[in-house]
């Protein structure tokens, strides 16, 4: 998503990445994985329009399951908001962005029992929230 422009909305993108595993025998189970980024968020008032508000968050998420077991952990790794109490007393806007760039690790500590030779599905999600009402967000 790389702009959001509207009196009053909200948009939701998700990215899954899926991946299977043919545990060779029982165990409990930690799972440790990546996210790289590269890009940024900004929230900010739509043109001419100073009481508006906007707000963006990206968040992950890993999932596993198996058979009909299934558990998830999650974490905010970023977000930004815009209302008009950030004007400055004398007038004017400011406009600030978060700079998201690096790895963000994702853990799943809370040991999921696996069963042999049953597949295990390990998805990762990446959702981005955006909202705003008289405002504009960008995220890349």
């Amino acid at each position: 998503m790389s702009f959001l422009k509207w009196d009053l909305r909200a948009d939701l993108a998700t990215v899954d990445w899926y991946f299977m595993w043919l545990p060779p025998r029982a165990r409990l189970l930690n799972v440790v994985s990546d996210l790289s980024m590269n890009g940024w968020g900004a929230a900010y008032p739509g043109p001419g329009c100073m009481k508006g508000t906007s707000s963006w968050s990206l968040d992950t998420a890993i999932t596993l399951t198996q058979s009909h077991m299934s558990d998830s952990a999650s974490k905010r790794i970023a977000e930004g908001s815009y209302s008009s109490s950030d004007n400055p007393s004398y007038g004017g806007i400011i406009l600030t962005s978060t700079r998201l760039d690096g790895i963000e690790a994702l853990t799943y500590t809370s040991q999921f029992p696996v069963i042999d030779n049953s597949p295990l599905i390990i998805t990762i999600t990446a959702p981005l929230y955006v909202l705003v009402a008289h405002g504009e967000a960008d995220w890349s």
